[in-house]
């Protein structure tokens, strides 16, 4: 059996039979494993405390026939912060739960491993009386992006024509935006402001780490928050339990 060393970010715990627990990582060069790590519930577990939901973890891997088993485990970095207080916390999870819902087991995504590791760092330092909205909307779009689901944000998708500023639709069955000459090709398009359009196609082409540099009011932020977390829903084909309870907590 092949032994293997990676950063992970575990996605979820599930425990099996009386002391065992499976959990799901999402490592930087395997993609989303699913690893057994046996005596988890035993008071005197070593590993457990390293594996909580959303921490960044250097695991030691043997793989077996249907799933790996954790040798080791040293948490990297655990993300106090994200814990302490419920808007970082539902957020994290709901980050956690899309890229479980949309990633297929063992397919290398070491790009999306940067998005979701680079959005729990600006969730962690962010100010806890802040709004936290802006964070899953960019996530969102930027996991599209990696899973090549990118929108198209420059031309009307059913003309083609370059898009002006002003009257422009989001379609989230189509995977973009229409101007209000073909609107009607998706009668469930939402109205899409101008400052939204400028903004997703900043995200999309820039590092998380650069988009603090807009300058995006709360309005805004809501409006990316409920457009993009729409169209991903669309793809997750499923309603996420965390995506219902940010719903709920708006």
């Amino acid at each position: 059996m092949q032994s293997h060393k990676s950063r992970c970010i575990v996605l979820k715990r599930m425990d099996i039979g009386e002391t065992d627990r499976l959990i799901t990582l999402l490592c930087e060069d395997l993609g989303k494993i699913r690893a057994v790590n046996r005596g988890a519930k035993k008071p005197l577990s070593k590993l457990a405390g390293h594996l909580e939901p959303f921490a960044l973890t250097d695991c030691q891997l043997q793989e077996g026939r249907s799933f790996y088993t954790i040798t080791g485990a040293a948490t990297i970095e655990p993300y106090a912060d994200i814990r302490q207080h419920l808007s970082k916390t539902s957020r994290a999870y709901y980050c956690l739960e899309t890229v479980d819902a949309l990633l297929a087991d063992q397919e290398p995504q070491p790009g999306l491993f940067r998005v979701l590791m680079e959005t729990l760092e600006w969730l962690e330092d962010l100010p806890a009386e802040q709004s936290h909205e802006l964070v899953t909307a960019v996530f969102s779009l930027k996991l599209l992006a990696e899973l090549g689901y990118q929108p198209e944000l420059h031309h009307c998708l059913h003309c083609q024509n370059k898009l002006e500023p002003t009257n422009n639709y989001f379609s989230t069955r189509l995977g973009g935006v229409l101007d209000k000459d073909c609107r009607h090709q998706d009668s469930g398009a939402a109205p899409l402001s101008s400052e939204a359009i400028k903004a997703m196609r900043f995200i999309v082409n820039q590092p998380i780490k650069q988009v603090d540099r807009l300058a995006i009011n709360r309005s805004l932020a809501r409006e990316l928050d409920t457009l993009i977390t729409n169209y991903l829903h669309y793809h997750t084909g499923r309603e996420l339990r965390s995506a219902s309870f940010l719903h709920q907590s708006r």
